[in-house]
């Protein structure tokens, strides 16, 4: 199965295009896939959107972390491929069904892995106004290094762990993903 770890970071936050509805308006700024058949990390910028669609296009599995919620409506601006086709792993939408809460991307990676991001969002905009894509692409392919070692994670020992809302000891969550 060829498999895909894809995130993206934008332009402009939910808030400054007027809310989460609008999420489309909120412009690509940068976006990295790793591709376990070629094991290698690709880098896009919004002019390259068209080879971007494409390449996903071409997964059987796109893994990620708020796909259905973000990634895919950004793109869903540039273009009228169908990602809801896409057969996807959204990490974020499966731990909230599983939990009915919203684990936080920085809990998974510092209870699985023992690692933090190194920035963060408000950073990630600050970068992406002032036009240092390599920054931002930065940031987007360190989020897809943990989305991919969380997922490996949980893919070869079946759990992964998180911090539950309020709690200050790591939980463990059981995974049944291939």
């Amino acid at each position: 199965m060829r498999r895909m770890v894809f995130d993206l970071e934008t332009v402009h936050s939910a808030a400054e295009v007027g809310g989460w509805s609008n999420v489309q308006l909120m412009r690509l700024s940068a976006a990295v896939i790793y591709d376990f058949e070629r094991g290698e990390f690709l880098a896009f910028r919004e002019y390259e959107t068209d080879d971007l669609v494409q390449v996903l296009s071409r997964a059987e599995c796109v893994i990620g972390y708020n796909l259905f919620g973000l990634c895919y409506r950004v793109l869903s601006y540039y273009s009228r491929f169908r990602f809801d086709r896409l057969h996807s792993l959204d990490l974020l939408d499966y731990f909230r069904q599983k939990t009915g809460s919203r684990e936080r991307l920085e809990d998974l990676a510092r209870a699985t892995l023992n690692r933090a991001r190194e920035t963060h969002g408000l950073d990630v905009l600050n970068w992406a106004k002032s036009g240092a894509w390599e920054k931002v692409a930065g940031h987007c392919r360190q989020d897809v290094e943990l989305i991919k070692e969380i997922y490996e994670f949980g893919l070869h020992n079946k759990f992964v762990m998180t911090y539950l809302p309020g709690g200050l000891v790591p939980q463990k969550l059981t995974v049944d993903w291939v």
